[in-house]
């Protein structure tokens, strides 16, 4: 693996970002960048199209399940035990109450949010995939169209414009996340050009309140925006500091944060159910049960891009995770390229080629996939796929869809 794949580069490659324009993988490669075009065009050709969850990368929206694990809880990693157990501290974002509404701006920032949710519009007889699909338009940076969110269930399209001075280069185009439990929806908010930190906004889904969490600066920038915790009462953030930038788990109805491992200011993914994070060390993909003990560490190389990989999602039994190349610039990597099987390390065929000029971006949801396969610039299919059934569901989209989440 190439030595920039190192996480000390990104981190000050981000620091000079602001002295190139910030593209999306999208636009890399229908323009040809210079630095990279032989290697990320052949990725495209592949795979890949890059748009996420979770928050956090790619996070499928499920509810957790009854085990005995706390899925809150810290893990501390260590570098060479990968079977011993550890006793994680409790972080504040994970233990407070969780009837507190979206709007509550108890113990948050003062600073006014400049953006906020329009009013949400209905439209009936679309197709549907069973549960609910989140997904964006017009977020793509460099854009000039304004952020809509919108959400798919049962045939009903509920959309709504996210209103304010949305800059092409802002950090909202990039940031948006979906809560776990699909109640609330978080973005940061930073300057209109070339930004890449602000202040952190959560609103509710439901009746539009919102509130600033922290007023930062969180970054937003590649890998280090912000991550649901799977209890959707937390969001990992990186806050900026110079050249340096400090993890923590800010509580999003207090705003009080608590440190959490520096190797989560980076991309990471947590499984649908809450019982497992992963995420790149290096040139491993590391996966941690919820309380902390690490059980898989398994050496990986992605074999393109000059950044190494992005860990996207995990299966619920963490089993499988779905990665995809990271990013060089400020831009963010959305959504898998491939799924890698860390029982035996290797890639596993997904029996989809991506159409003339279209692409493919996978979701793992739970144990399910949902593909988006994009055919043109204006039509993109999702097909929902579970392996060992026979039966795919598919429904077309129209526009350039960035498919964040899905809860089946």
């Amino acid at each position: 693996m190439n030595s920039v794949n190192s996480r000390q580069f990104h981190a000050d490659l981000a620091e000079i970002a602001d002295l190139a324009t910030p593209v999306d993988l999208h636009a890399r490669v229908l323009h040809g960048s210079k630095r990279q075009s032989q290697r990320r065009t052949a990725l495209v050709s592949i795979a890949a199209f890059a748009i996420v969850a979770a928050s956090g990368a790619a996070f499928a929206l499920a509810p957790r399940s009854n085990d005995s694990t706390e899925p809150g809880s810290v893990p501390t990693v260590s570098s060479t035990d990968t079977t011993s157990p550890e006793t994680p501290p409790t972080p504040t974002g994970s233990t407070a109450p969780s009837s507190a509404p979206a709007s509550d701006t108890s113990g948050t920032s003062n600073v006014s949010a400049k953006l906020t949710l329009g009013p949400w519009t209905t439209s009936s007889g679309k197709q549907s995939l069973p549960g609910t699909l989140y997904y964006l338009t017009g977020a793509t940076t460099g854009s000039t169209e304004p952020i809509k969110i919108n959400l798919l269930a049962g045939g009903i399209l509920r959309t709504t414009t996210l209103r304010g001075p949305v800059g092409q280069y802002g950090c909202a185009r990039q940031s948006i996340v979906f809560s776990p439990d699909g109640n609330s929806v978080a973005w940061v908010e930073g300057g209109n050009q070339q930004s890449n930190s602000g202040t952190l906004v959560v609103a509710s889904l439901h009746d539009g309140g919102q509130k600033v969490v922290t007023s930062g600066p969180v970054r937003c920038d590649g890998g280090s925006g912000p991550k649901w915790m799977p209890d959707s009462r937390g969001l990992i953030v990186s806050t900026a500091h110079g050249n340096k930038a400090d993890v923590n788990i800010v509580n999003v109805n207090t705003g009080a944060t608590t440190a959490a491992p520096a190797a989560w200011g980076d991309y990471l993914a947590w499984s649908a159910n809450g019982a497992y994070v992963a995420y790149a060390e290096q040139d491993n993909i590391v996966v941690a049960t919820a309380a902390g003990t690490v059980t898989k560490r398994v050496p990986y190389d992605i074999n393109c891009c000059t950044g190494g990989f992005s860990v996207q999602s995990i299966s619920n039994d963490g089993r499988y995770v779905g990665v995809s190349y990271h990013n060089s610039d400020p831009s963010t990597v959305r959504n898998a390229m491939k799924i890698v099987d860390l029982t035996t390390g290797k890639e596993v065929d997904l029996g989809r080629t991506p159409p003339p000029n279209g692409s493919i971006q996978i979701i793992l949801t739970g144990t399910d996939r949902l593909f988006c396969i994009k055919i043109t610039d204006t039509s993109t299919d999702v097909e929902l796929n579970r392996p060992g059934n026979q039966e795919s569901l598919s429904i077309p989209l129209t526009g350039q869809p960035q498919i964040r989440a899905y809860h089946p």
